[in-house]
């Protein structure tokens, strides 16, 4: 059933679109999981399945991720942010930070920051707020940004996971159609993840599961958006 969908979406894509010239950037932002943690497969992992996909659509669409595991949304603070804390957890690095990215003249940015403000002891508040300044410095140069929920995480207590669960309530109050959804089908109603698509550690995920991260992207319907107002 998926691969019948992803045939459809592709299908679709293409008629509208043929295999023009767009010469589009998208940038990933993110942690373990953007940058291809779980999968066995390197090439399952999730930013991967969507480049292929993109460039199947048009081989002319450029995808720079910059993830790193580990990494929180402080970390994508512009050079020169203030933050609350001197704590090495706060730094930003200026090597993949919203500045950087933008450096790089993207017509669109995904950020994949499923766990790791959370697990760093951040608040819902503090990664709402980080999203909105990399949203609003994005928008005033015209980059269009897509962001991720939670994932699923099976290490740790339950106070954790329904932090998660917070989370994901409040981005979608705040971010609402922006919001590509990493959580359904992948959790189970505890906030872990089903065993069909943990990788093993409980952290990160399947290659099955990245699979369906990747449609979810495409469902989203980033590349009609770009491809109709550049």
């Amino acid at each position: 059933m998926k691969h019948r969908i992803f045939i459809i979406l592709f299908g679709l894509l293409t008629t509208i679109f043929g295999h023009g010239q767009s010469n589009l950037k998208i940038v990933i932002l993110g942690s373990s999981s953007a940058q291809g943690a779980g999968p066995r497969d390197g090439n399952n992992a999730w930013v991967n399945r969507y480049r292929n996909y993109v460039q199947s659509v048009d081989s002319t669409i450029n995808i720079y991720n910059l993830a790193k595991g580990g990494y929180t949304t402080y970390k994508m603070m512009p050079t020169g942010f203030i933050p609350p804390s001197d704590d090495d957890k706060y730094k930003t690095d200026i090597e993949r930070n919203i500045d950087k990215t933008l450096e790089l003249s993207p017509d669109a940015i995904i950020l994949n920051f499923p766990t790791n403000d959370i697990a760093n002891g951040f608040t819902v508040e503090e990664q709402v707020a980080n999203y909105k300044l990399i949203i609003d410095m994005s928008r005033k140069v015209g980059v269009k940004v897509w962001l991720t929920t939670a994932q699923p995480h099976s290490y740790g207590d339950d106070n954790f996971r329904k932090k998660l669960k917070e989370l994901n309530i409040r981005l979608k109050m705040e971010f609402g159609e922006l919001l590509i959804d990493f959580w359904t089908l992948v959790a189970d109603n505890d906030g872990k993840i089903r065993p069909i698509y943990d990788s093993g550690d409980g952290v990160h995920l399947s290659d099955a599961a990245h699979g369906i991260l990747c449609l979810r992207t495409i469902e989203k319907g980033i590349l009609s958006t770009l491809m109709n107002n550049p």
